[in-house]
C-alpha cells in the first residue's frame, strides 16, 4: 500500500511540473526561429538549404518574415487567430496569419518542446526546426 502512495505521489508531482511548465509556455510572448536548413521529407529526411527568420509576436498580432538568401525580403502578416493546444511532452500553437501584400491567409504550426528551447514551425508541409530567442514585443 505505501508503494501505491509513493507512485501516485511522484505521478502528481509530475503533473504538477509538467502543467506548470505548459502554462508558463502558453503565455510567452511569441517566438523566433532562425531556419538555416528545413526537412522536406520526413520519411527520406532530405534537407535543403534555406536561411530565413521567423518571428511570431503573440501578443502584438504579427509575423514578420525575413528571407535572408539572394533578394533580401522582409513581409509582414498579421496574427488573426492562434489556437493553443497540449500535447504529450510540448505544446503547439496553430497560427493563420493574413498576407498584408496579397491578402492571403496561411496557416503555421509552432511546436514548442523541451521547456521551450526546441522550436519546429511546419508551414505547408515543410518542417523547421531550431532554438527560439527572446521575442520583446510592443505591447506590453
Amino acid at each position: 500500500m505505501k508503494t501505491f502512495k509513493n507512485l501516485i505521489a511522484s505521478v502528481a508531482v509530475i503533473m504538477f511540473f509538467n502543467a506548470a511548465v505548459f502554462s508558463q509556455l502558453k503565455n510567452i510572448q511569441g517566438v523566433s526561429l532562425h531556419a538555416t536548413e528545413y526537412a522536406k521529407d520526413l520519411e527520406s529526411d532530405d534537407r535543403y538549404a534555406e536561411n530565413q527568420i521567423m518571428t511570431f509576436s503573440f501578443k502584438d498580432k504579427m509575423f514578420v518574415h525575413h528571407l535572408l538568401e539572394g533578394e533580401m525580403v522582409v513581409q509582414y502578416y498579421k496574427i488573426t487567430k492562434v489556437e493553443y493546444k497540449e500535447y504529450d511532452g510540448f505544446v503547439g500553437y496553430k497560427t493563420t496569419v493574413k498576407s498584408g501584400l496579397s491578402g492571403k491567409t496561411y496557416i503555421y504550426n509552432i511546436f514548442i518542446l523541451n521547456k521551450g528551447d526546441v522550436v519546429i514551425i511546419e508551414f505547408n508541409g515543410i518542417f523547421y526546426m531550431g532554438r527560439s530567442t527572446l521575442v520583446r514585443s510592443f505591447k506590453k
